[in-house]
């Protein structure tokens, strides 16, 4: 902890930071944070935790009140919208990932939906979804479609099921400046989203997992499609942090 007090007096210098510590740790230093950070730009967090600890929920995460964060990577394990004191509308950059099994039930498409279309701003977005066949999912018809105008980077990272909420996602999305869209999920569980890849008319680059590669394709691409697309080794997949970002 004295380390992590030394730390935090360099605070209102900090531009670009990154941190790596147990989820325990990070919650509890953060949200006791009451340091400025005028100039804090760029914010990481991520994480080694066993498997079955336990996180008791605390406060905000005070360091997200400086009004400059343009950018946000944070484990889905501590993804709280409610405890993320944020100005989410100048959002251009927002990663929810951290392994499969610490995202939490309470990250399903429809709950990522009301948090995006808070961000218009975005250029990069890369999600982790754990949506399940039991879940009672708002229907699509009530969500309004939610435009991202400059949005040109998109993954999606299915820990369970795929279809028919991450469909129900991508179908209220409007992305006319996309250019790069990835999807992880279960060739048992694949949805058809050819009406989705039909707007995509920037689309240059796709990635999949070998898994899903070819029935995916069958059901989902138009056969007008141009772009280019890269069936990924489910085995060494990269995770959603890993992916570089457009300038």
């Amino acid at each position: 902890m004295q380390f992590m007090k030394t730390l935090l007096s360099f605070a209102p210098r900090w531009q670009h930071i990154r941190f790596t510590a147990p989820l325990s740790l990070l919650w509890e230093v953060m949200s006791h944070f009451d340091a400025e950070v005028p100039l804090l730009e760029t914010v990481s967090f991520h994480h080694s935790q066993d498997h079955n600890s336990l996180l008791s929920i605390r406060g905000p995460f005070n360091i997200l009140r400086s009004a400059r964060i343009s950018s946000i990577s944070i484990p889905g394990a501590i993804f709280l919208p409610e405890n993320l004191p944020l100005q989410w509308s100048q959002l251009t950059t927002l990663t929810v990932g951290g392994p499969n099994w610490s995202v939490p039930l309470t990250i399903t498409s429809d709950a990522l939906l009301r948090v995006i279309k808070r961000c218009p701003e975005l250029r990069c977005c890369k999600l982790m979804v754990h949506d399940r066949a039991t879940n009672i999912e708002t229907p699509t018809s009530e969500h309004p479609i939610v435009e991202l105008p400059f949005l040109h980077t998109f993954a999606i990272h299915c820990v369970t099921s795929v279809a028919p909420a991450v469909s129900n996602l991508l179908m209220r999305l409007s992305l006319p400046e996309l250019r790069d869209f990835t999807i992880f999920g279960s060739a048992q569980d694949c949805p058809t989203l050819g009406d989705f890849f039909a707007r995509l008319i920037r689309l240059e680059s796709l990635r999949i997992d070998q898994h899903i590669y070819a029935s995916f394709l069958a059901r989902s691409i138009p056969h007008s499609a141009t772009f280019h697309t890269t069936p990924l080794d489910f085995s060494h997949r990269p995770s959603l942090g890993s992916v570089t970002n457009r300038s």
